[in-house]
């Protein structure tokens, strides 16, 4: 077919004219067709002599008020030249395959939900969208294997990434900057890639419900709200290694390996430090070496690694100390700490050899240990002048010495040494002040009665005015 050179002409001017129409020019006019459509079916009659027009350059400005729920596949091509909808967009419970047809949709101000889809494989055709408002949802799409098709995605309100037992890998999202509020994983296997560029996540990252959890790809990511690890088999977290700063708690809970290395550049936690039921992958915890501050607690209860060494640039933890319960037999990995805002707490657990908290000269409430019948050698506390709460060595039958007190000065709260049948020493030999309403000294079999008073006499010289009792101790020596 021979079109003449005024024809071709046309069919370019129209083709300059839909380069201009892009997001943010004004909508054609009632009635009008998009000029883009004009210049296709133009190029169409053309034959050769006009180049096709790219899907992208054919998007005149859309927009759709309001939610959208997607029932069929006319739904979806309803979509089509949609350029941003500013409610929510439901697309569940269709029968289809493959997810596509979205190359004009740039926005979303609301969620974006992709959930209950049987029969869905794939996940493509979001091409040109940059941002979702509210949480852009993946959820319980039994044959979805794995998730890619957002490679201009730039901001989400949260991500949530659940599926319903078929392993998962999670990729494409490689100019996502910023999400803010949670980024979740978790129903089955996952592997997570493709988060290059992710700076940010202001709510926390959370990976739950599955046997294992591995994220690669967030190696550019440097805060985030919280980190929440629940109910796994098993967790890894190579990709954070640039993670500086989490602003709220770090959470591992009843998971059974945990794997902590990939957090070496990790420098504060403005919450929670917590353990509860999640056993290391390693003897010790590994990963935390970078950091240096806890605003909240650090708190391990019925799990925990054999040796508790891993916090070596650790200097303040502004709530308690506790472990409860724990499976760590020795202590030595706090040389820095300085301060505990909170209460120092061990309770029942297997531990043989308490130290390591050599510069450790300050604890903001009560400093108790109970309940350690393994626990033998206490040391390691000589820069300890002032506990603000009460001072308590409770039920510890192997403990025979306190080595470790020697700068131990004031007590803000009561003293109680209570049936430490081994103790043979109360080796507090600068304690001065006791504040507290009362002392009581009694049941430990080892220890010299004269002893205990000798230490009531100087606390009675220091200004102390309370109640003592000391009874049912050693005779004196």
């Amino acid at each position: 077919m021979n079109v003449d050179a005024s024809f071709v002409s046309i069919v370019a001017g129209l083709g300059l004219l839909t380069g201009a129409c892009q997001v943010g020019e004004p909508t054609p006019g009632v009635g009008e067709q998009p000029v883009g459509q004009i210049a296709a079916a133009v190029a169409s009659e053309a034959g050769s002599a006009a180049l096709a027009i790219p899907a992208h350059r054919r998007c005149a400005t859309n927009v759709l008020d309001g939610d959208v729920t997607v029932e069929d596949q006319a739904g979806l091509d309803a979509l089509a030249d949609v350029t941003e909808v500013t409610g929510t967009i439901r697309i569940s419970e269709l029968d289809i395959t493959e997810l596509g047809g979205f190359d004009c949709l740039i926005r979303v101000g609301g969620d974006l939900v992709i959930d209950d889809n049987e029969d869905l494989g794939s996940v493509s055709g979001f091409n040109r969208l940059r941002s979702v408002g509210g949480t852009l949802w993946i959820t319980e799409n039994e044959q979805l294997q794995s998730i890619t098709g957002f490679p201009k995605l730039r901001h989400a309100g949260a991500l949530s990434f659940e599926s319903d037992g078929v392993p998962r890998v999670i990729d494409g999202f490689r100019k996502l900057r910023r999400v803010s509020g949670n980024v979740a994983f978790g129903g089955s296997n996952q592997e997570v890639y493709g988060f290059d560029k992710l700076e940010e996540i202001g709510g926390r990252l959370r990976a739950e419900e599955a046997d294992e959890v591995s994220i690669y790809g967030m190696n550019n990511l440097s805060t985030v709200g919280g980190i929440d690890v629940g109910d796994l088999a098993e967790i890894h977290l190579p990709g954070l290694s640039n993670l500086e700063t989490v602003t709220g708690s770090v959470t591992f809970a009843d998971t059974h390996a945990v794997d902590t290395a990939g957090l070496s550049h990790l420098a504060s936690i403005g919450g929670d430090l917590r353990f509860t039921e999640a056993k290391m992958d390693e003897a010790t915890v590994a990963g935390f070496d970078a950091l240096q501050t806890i605003g909240g607690s650090l708190l391990i209860s019925e799990t925990g690694p054999d040796v508790l060494d891993g916090f070596p640039a650790l200097t303040t933890i502004g709530g308690s100390l506790e472990l409860v319960d724990a499976e760590v037999i020795h202590i030595a990995g706090f040389p820095r700490l300085t301060a505990i805002g909170g209460r120092f707490l061990l309770n029942e657990f297997s531990l043989e050899s308490l130290g390591g908290f050599d510069e450790l000269e300050y604890v903001g409430a009560d400093f108790v240990i109970e309940a350690m019948e393994d626990l033998t050698e206490f040391s390691g506390f000589d820069a300890l002048t002032r506990v603000e709460g009460s001072f308590a060595l409770l039920d510890d039958s192997g403990l025979v010495e306190l080595a470790g007190l020697s700068s131990l000065s004031s007590i803000g709260g009561r003293l109680e040494i209570l049936g430490n049948t081994s103790l043979q020493s109360l080796g507090m030999p600068s304690l001065d002040t006791l504040e507290g309403p009362s002392l009581l000294i009694a049941e430990n079999s080892a220890l010299s009665t004269c002893e205990a008073k000798a230490l009531l006499s100087h606390l009675r010289a220091g200004g102390f005015t309370g109640t003592a009792t000391i009874e049912d101790n050693g005779p004196c020596q």
